[in-house]
């Protein structure tokens, strides 16, 4: 069963699906220290600084070397910049100092959101249909369930290594053969009283579309 998780920004009141939080990377939910820095409110170069403290500090190495792993992302002008990516131990033990209400939300959300994911481990068993159509696509089960989870079909995308086009297709797809729950996928995606209007108009369910 997909852990569904509605997280709120109390001050800002904008809401971020566990996708805008928690990345899959190898296989493990992982943060990253960009996301950290926004949701937070801090500068990125001033996370990055903290984080390389702790790595540089050989007391505990044997912790940071296994919870930090260090990444590069592409910003909107091209460049290439460094940003390290965490785990759910990592993300604890980077956050732990942050003080006030809004910090005390994001460390929740933050937990939430990886425990969502590490919930998938432990999934039922797939119907025949769910075998018969992941056997043909097995591309499917990598898309359904980050979808479910309030994943874009661009960050999708960048993990199944798929156009965002592409994933939207597969989604439709699976929409139509039963594989999900068009409900299911708009509570996902959007806030409340929004997925339940559109839940209501049921053309819209039978032939939905996604933001990208």
């Amino acid at each position: 069963m997909t852990t569904q998780v509605t997280i709120t920004n109390l001050e800002a009141g904008i809401p971020a699906s566990i996708g805008d939080l928690v990345v899959l990377s190898h296989g493990q939910p992982m943060t990253t220290s960009r996301r950290v820095a926004e949701r937070f409110g801090k500068r990125h170069k001033n996370v990055l600084r903290d984080i390389k403290g702790h790595l540089s500090n050989p007391s505990i190495a044997s912790f940071t070397g296994l919870n930090f792993e260090l990444s590069e992302y592409t910003d909107p002008t091209g460049r290439k910049l460094t940003e390290y990516l965490m785990t759910k131990d990592g993300f604890s033990f980077l956050v732990g100092g942050f003080t006030g209400d809004a910090a005390l939300h994001w460390r929740i959300s933050f937990i939430a959101a990886f425990n969502a994911l590490l919930e998938r481990a432990t999934t039922a068993p797939l119907t025949q249909t769910e075998k018969y159509w992941f056997n043909r696509r097995p591309i499917w089960r990598q898309i359904r369930p980050l979808t479910l989870d309030g994943y874009t079909y661009r960050q999708i995308g960048a993990q199944v290594g798929r156009s965002a086009t592409s994933v939207g297709n597969s989604v439709r797809r699976m929409v139509q053969v039963g594989l999900i729950d068009p409900a299911q996928l708009f509570r996902a995606h959007y806030l409340p009283a929004t997925a339940e209007r559109l839940i209501s108009t049921k053309q819209l369910c039978l032939d939905w579309g996604m933001p990208s």
